[in-house]
This record gives C-alpha cells, structure tokens and sequence, in this order.
C-alpha cells in the first residue's frame, strides 16, 4: 500500500488500514499466508499493530511492520 492512497500509521498502536500490514508484504515471505496480527493470534487485549505473524508457521518470527530505514 502506499503512503499516497491513504494516511501512514503513526505508531505501532495505530490500526493499518483495512486491518492489513501497511509498510510490508501482507502474505508471508515463505509461505505465502496471510499474515495476522502477533497480538489476535495470541489472544492479548492490548494489540500492537506493527506486529504480525504466519499463522502456518509462527516459529519464522515475528514481522514488524514499519517503515524502512
């Protein structure tokens, strides 16, 4: 997605757009999986949105979404 169609997150507290990662790929590198939120796949009440996972394969880590450099 890009900066110009809609407004960046500000944070990793702030939702992405559509509920999908913003700054990086949305399926995984390896797997091809959409990915998901660390923080819904863990069941946590406080959801950090920069955070996301392969559901198929959680042990690749985790994958920050956020901007480069």
């Amino acid at each position: 997605m890009s900066a110009s169609s809609t407004t960046a997150p500000g944070s990793g507290g702030d939702p992405r757009p559509g509920n999908r990662p913003y700054y990086i790929a949305q399926n995984c590198p390896t797997r091809g999986a959409a990915l998901m939120l660390l923080d819904e796949f863990d069941g946590v009440e406080v959801v950090f949105h920069d955070e996301w996972v392969c559901p198929k394969h959680r042990d690749d880590g985790v994958l920050m979404d956020v901007p480069a450099g």
